[in-house]
């Protein structure tokens, strides 16, 4: 009963100025989402299984500024991780499942980078309620800051997973598909 009056809410709700229509979400967008979330959140399970030591903490350089580095970060589950995980279900969940974008490329774009942010949070958070922190294997220095955007910011050196630069780069790439929708929304009205 409570899915009923949700589910008709989200159909109430329209984004501004963005061509397309809320509807059900089709079987190929389902299986789209899953997929491409589930490349993501491998991908970093895989570096981490494959490349986390804990017995031994050196650093190997595969380039300047960037290499291999093991490392727990403390990090528990906390009300905040919780908060951002639910705005990120509404955001990346909802939005790509329920409402489709007239542009279709931008519309596939949208439910891919989308999958990129949500199932590598997900399996964040996995490993924040099991582990009480996360597993970084990844280190940068100096100028890689830019692969990821969030904690390049943040620090001049840092050790990261890859789900860390999936969600700053999947973030990104979502803004910029909106902004790009509601250019082309602008072009057609004009």
């Amino acid at each position: 009963m409570l899915g009923g009056y949700i589910l008709k809410g989200i159909f109430k709700l329209k984004p501004i100025k963005q061509q397309g229509s809320w509807q059900k979400p089709r079987l190929k967008v389902i299986i789209i989402f899953i997929s491409a979330g589930l490349v993501f959140a491998v991908i970093d399970i895989l570096a981490k299984l494959i490349f986390y030591n804990a017995a031994e903490v050196v650093k190997y350089e595969i380039f300047p500024g960037f290499g291999l580095e093991s490392l727990f970060h403390i990090d528990p589950l906390t009300l905040e991780h919780i908060v951002v995980l639910i705005f990120c279900m509404w955001v990346f969940l909802i939005g790509p499942l329920f409402f489709r974008f007239q542009a279709k490329i931008i519309d596939t774009l949208i439910i891919i980078f989308s999958a990129m942010v949500l199932l590598p949070a997900f399996v964040l958070t996995c490993e924040r309620l099991l582990y009480g922190g996360v597993h970084d294997v990844l280190y940068f220095e100096s100028n890689l800051g830019f692969l990821c955007p969030y904690c390049g910011l943040k620090y001049e050196s840092y050790v990261w997973c890859p789900a860390d630069i999936f969600l700053s780069w999947g973030l990104i790439f979502v803004l910029l598909l909106y902004g790009i929708s509601f250019l082309l929304k602008k072009k057609a009205v004009s």
